[in-house]
């Protein structure tokens, strides 16, 4: 790193200390390198994690709960006892069942003495993989007035798993490594980004089977129309039996309770799903109609009819569709393990925009106008599915208000003194507008 920019990285990382989110917008304009950008994603996220209001960001407060409760003063002889039965897939009611969340535990908890830092640690972690991989797939950020439709799924993409989905601790983070390690991987194929694609299933356990479709694209030699044709396939036929999968995953004690309780969620229908939100307001009926996962099949028959994909598409273009393709298949033929399904759906909606941005940047910038060129049938399509995802974006907009701290705008460190001065953006206008 250049004594320049060094120099330039600390002088804002104060500034982002008193007003956080200001010195962020200043980070990412301009043609800033982006060695700095990604510094200041990361230190954004850990000072964004610290401003949590602990209490209300659902699985995060369990495992922040769990540090206090079990890793503060626990023994090294009995984290190792934990360990072994993280790895050997034993059941174990004090540690959850991956190795990632158990070191970190460990490590604020007990060697740093410091359990209040969890969620800094878990921040700075994910902002780094975060921003690894949104620095590397966008050279440039589409305009919406000159390219309106790639500019919607651009910001899809990054709104889908943002800096919020980090309090889920391990999935999302899983999710990150995993991506930020296809694409180094893919241009380096240097020893220590394979590492980082095989490390995935170490922060959650749900990636020895969502990385899958990941390592079979990268690896195998499959055809693209194979590819198409599992992915047509997998919405007319079962291509996994349900008995035979569930068998599998019962053979460990983790694999039974995982069968038992959390991977056995109902999967409820559309109506279903937005007669349970009917009480609450319309954008998280939307969010949870699964017409955003429509949307994005229809999508990917844009460009698979189009002959984009099978065309067209260069390199990591294609594998990282493909990718998408085939963990859509993953996600289609888990329909009875609902949470593996859901996120396998999430991981294919995600590979499929990434490559779609890279194409479309790729064609953009060789000076190709317009960048896509789709047949005059497929056209209502295209239209149809972006207006499909434009709704979310409330939904989005809500969401952040609800948990980001008031004081991500100016000193955070207030929340840092006292627990009980943190506050919501929410909040905050709900007080000034009397709401």
């Amino acid at each position: 790193m250049r004594v320049a920019t060094a120099r330039h990285i600390v002088l804002t990382s104060v500034i982002m200390l008193i007003t956080p989110l200001f010195a962020l917008i200043y980070s990412m304009r301009g043609r800033k390198g982006k060695t700095f950008k990604r510094w200041m994603l990361t230190i954004f996220a850990g000072i964004y994690a610290s401003t949590f209001n602990i209490e209300s960001i659902g699985d995060g407060t369990r495992h922040w709960g769990n540090v206090y409760d079990y890793y503060v003063g626990l023994s090294f002889s009995q984290w190792l006892s934990d360990f072994w039965d993280i790895v050997t897939f034993s059941s174990n009611d004090f540690v959850n069942e991956d190795l990632y969340i158990h070191f970190l535990s460990y490590f604020t908890g007990e060697i740093i003495s410091a359990p209040g830092l969890f969620f800094v640690f878990v921040g700075l972690i994910y902002g780094y993989f975060f921003s690894g991989a949104i620095l590397k797939i966008f050279d440039i950020f589409p305009s919406w007035r000159r390219h309106p439709g790639i500019f919607i799924l651009a910001v899809y993409f990054i709104a889908i798993l943002n800096l919020q989905s980090m309090n889920t601790v391990r999935t999302w983070t899983g999710f990150w490594v995993l991506m930020y390690g296809v694409l180094q991987y893919y241009d380096t194929r240097r020893w220590k980004y394979l590492i980082l694609v095989f490390i995935p299933p170490l922060i959650h356990v749900g990636y020895y089977a969502m990385a899958l479709p990941i390592w079979a694209v990268l690896f195998l030699p499959i055809k693209r129309y194979w590819l198409v044709v599992l992915f047509g396939l997998s919405f007319s036929t079962t291509l996994i039996n349900p008995k035979a999968a569930i068998s599998n995953l019962e053979q460990t004690e983790v694999g039974q309770e995982k069968v038992q309780g959390y991977y056995t969620e109902e999967k409820l229908g559309i109506e279903d799903r937005i007669s349970a939100y009917s009480e609450k307001r319309w954008y998280l009926a939307y969010n949870k109609s699964g017409l955003l996962s429509w949307a994005l099949v229809g999508i990917a028959l844009v460009f698979i009819i189009n002959g984009d994909y099978l065309r067209r598409m260069q390199g990591l273009e294609a594998t990282l569709f493909g990718m998408g393709l085939l963990s859509k298949v993953l996600s289609n033929s888990t329909w009875f393990l609902f949470a593996l399904s859901n996120r396998s759906g999430t991981i294919a909606n995600l590979f499929i925009l990434a490559a779609i941005i890279l194409y479309w940047q790729r064609r953009h910038l060789s000076g190709m106008r317009p960048a896509f060129q789709f047949l005059a049938a497929l056209r209502p399509l295209w239209v149809a599915c972006l207006l499909l995802i434009l709704p979310v974006f409330v939904y989005y907009l809500s969401n952040t208000l609800e948990y980001l701290s008031a004081f991500i705008l100016a000193l955070p460190m207030v929340t840092w003194l006292d627990d009980s001065l943190r506050i919501t953006l929410r909040e905050l206008l709900g007080q000034l507008l009397g709401i």
